[in-house]
């Protein structure tokens, strides 16, 4: 419900052409932007790479590297064996033989911009949103800890409200040459070709995560301001809470995770008069499991997070978890997303398999 208006720039001769559609003011300023990615100018600098690559070797050296090519394949002894190898050659190294219709390379004059993570000053520019902006990357933990910052913003006065945006691709065609041989290499990426051999949360057999990509976008507002434009807001935040373990690039400190959520729900319990025992029972928890190997995991770090801050009650919490049906989506997390949906809605996603 926030308002767009059509901005006019004057030319030489005194008259207006249209610019675009924007923020007004004092709306304007009083708007941040948060972007969220974990892999941002990832596929930019790898298509650019790639094409400097592709454009050089299949030039007179790629030439010269098929006429020996060539001369090894007639050393077979029979023409079928010639013939075989010639074509897997020519079917699976298509991009590197010698050609005309190769695309002419020539260094990007906007490179610096591709390879920067400027994505929230560029929507900033696009919407005309003055206030605050910032990039952040925090693995897939970063839409999440941008709902915090988005928080901490407003409640501070530093702005009004803040777009967040998020956005992760590693499964493109440049990129998963590079990312998915390195999840795999790390032993995170499951190996198996069936989704339900796959996705197996909080199973002993899971031996995986599945590569997705996602993009997702809210607005998380001062609640009076919505209301004054006729605004119901989808949900309202209570609290965030965000901590660094200072432990491991991919294990978790599971101990620490759960001293966080129980002084978390603790803070709620202080702020907002309420009962962990009470609200359990309507409480949904998006597990952001990854399927990934037991040891310092998303799964152990969850319940035992759950059991120390709900105790007895911890078992009528519900929990969902998506990553069976989206994959493990990056930077650009879903859970907040789908956790709003299944508020607005009262349908909780089923746990696939």
């Amino acid at each position: 419900g926030l308002p767009l208006i059509h901005y006019y720039k004057k030319t030489t001769t005194g008259s207006y052409l249209p610019l675009k559609w924007a923020l007004p003011e004092p709306v304007a300023s009083e708007t941040g932007v948060v972007f969220a990615s974990a892999f941002p100018v990832t596929e930019s600098l790898l298509k650019e790479v790639t094409h400097y690559f592709n454009y050089k070797y299949s030039g007179r050296t790629a030439g010269q590297l098929w006429e020996v090519y060539h001369r090894i394949v007639d050393k077979l002894p029979t023409e079928a064996d010639k013939a075989g190898l010639r074509d897997w050659l020519q079917k699976s190294f298509a991009d590197y033989q010698p050609g005309a219709d190769k695309d002419p390379y020539t260094f990007s004059q906007n490179f610096l911009l591709k390879v920067i993570p400027i994505a929230d000053s560029q929507f900033a520019q696009w919407v005309g949103a003055k206030g605050p902006s910032i990039h952040m990357s925090a693995a897939c933990a970063s839409t999440t800890q941008a709902v915090h910052v988005a928080e901490a913003w407003i409640r501070a006065g530093k702005c009004k409200r803040v777009v967040v945006i998020a956005a992760d691709d590693i499964t493109s065609e440049h990129v998963q040459e590079w990312t998915m041989p390195g999840f795999l290499a790390s032993g995170t990426a499951t190996t198996k070709e069936n989704v339900s051999e796959a996705a197996l949360p909080f199973d002993r057999r899971r031996h995986g995560l599945i590569v997705g990509a996602a993009a997702v976008g809210m607005v998380i507002e001062d609640e009076t301001l919505a209301r004054e434009r006729g605004m119901k807001p989808l949900a309202r935040l209570l609290l965030s809470e965000c901590a660094n373990s200072a432990f491991h690039a991919t294990r978790l400190d599971t101990d620490h995770v759960a001293s966080v959520m129980e002084n978390f729900i603790k803070k709620v319990e202080r702020i907002y008069g309420l009962k962990k025992e009470e609200i359990a029972p309507y409480t949904m928890f998006m597990s952001h499991e990854t399927y990934t190997p037991a040891r310092g995991g998303s799964a152990s770090a969850e319940v035992k997070a759950l059991k120390r801050a709900f105790g007895t009650a911890a078992g009528k919490v519900i929990v969902s978890n998506v990553k069976g049906f989206t994959g493990h989506t990056m930077g650009a997390g879903l859970e907040d997303i789908v956790a709003v949906r299944a508020l607005n809605t009262g349908i909780i996603p089923p746990i696939a398999n």
